[in-house]
């Protein structure tokens, strides 16, 4: 028996026995863990304020019989404004369940963690669309494990693209209208999209808010990546159907 301190994120959590959570958190240097705490949904608990899902804090935690187990628990960071708004709660939700769903116990990625701390911070003060929040993490997610797709030259036959532009999820890129007779599934892509997929991409963190961003081209980045992420996770994030009920607003009404 052993135990350790952890600096975490929790991403998931399900309920195990009556007063019980299981927690997904993700670490910077182990990554994902999943561990029990034990009786924290009781309301006499100390773990009870630390353990709620998005919380940034500092976990102890005891390994035993292969299971991990929350014997500690410190809230550094709960976001209680996010939390305290539907759709950037649903945002923030859904970029968790992407972490979730990307990653593996026990293989850390420090960029990923300080990547979804951003993410949080930028949902936290409300000043940037969400919307925006949740594509800039997308692509930076992507460019973090290696799968950047190609959006400067051609995907097939690798000519710098002009003129027509599709985007293929098959192929991992952009492709030229005669190369794009390879991929029937391939879909146009705007300039304006193509524009904003490119700066997603490149815009470092910290600098998010001065990337020019219409809703139009926002929307149409969304179902891109949405199919190419789909591609490479070969399954679909769960939170992203109710997501869909906040990423188009009223007409008339302003994303907050």
């Amino acid at each position: 028996m052993r135990t350790f301190t952890v600096e975490a994120v929790v991403i998931r959590t399900s309920k195990y026995g009556e007063g019980d959570l299981l927690l997904h958190l993700y670490a910077p240097d182990r990554g994902k863990i999943e561990a029990i705490a034990w009786g924290c949904r009781k309301p006499n608990s100390t773990k009870r304020g630390g353990v709620q899902l998005l919380n940034y804090g500092l976990f102890l935690i005891r390994e035993s019989k292969g299971y991990y187990h929350v014997e500690q628990c410190e809230a550094k960071e709960s976001y209680s404004h996010l939390k305290g708004d539907l759709p950037r709660l649903l945002y923030a939700t859904y970029i968790a369940e992407l972490l979730d769903q990307w990653t593996e116990p026990g293989y850390g990625q420090p960029a990923l963690f300080q990547l979804f701390l951003y993410c949080l911070g930028l949902l936290e003060k409300g000043e940037v669309p969400p919307s925006l929040v949740a594509r800039f993490f997308e692509a930076k997610l992507m460019k973090i494990e290696g799968y950047q797709p190609m959006l400067e030259r051609c995907a097939s036959c690798g000519r710098p693209v002009k003129g027509e532009v599709y985007f293929s999820p098959v192929l991992g890129g952009v492709l030229d209208g005669e190369c794009r007779r390879g991929d029937a599934q391939a879909r146009p892509i705007s300039p304006a999209a193509l524009r904003l997929l490119r700066l997603l991409f490149r815009t470092e963190p910290g600098r998010l808010g001065r990337v020019p961003y219409s809703p139009a081209a926002g929307e149409e980045v969304k179902e891109i990546m949405e199919e190419y992420i789909g591609q490479r996770l070969e399954r679909r994030i769960k939170s992203r159907r109710v997501l869909a009920l906040v990423e188009k607003p009223p007409r008339g009404r302003k994303e907050r």
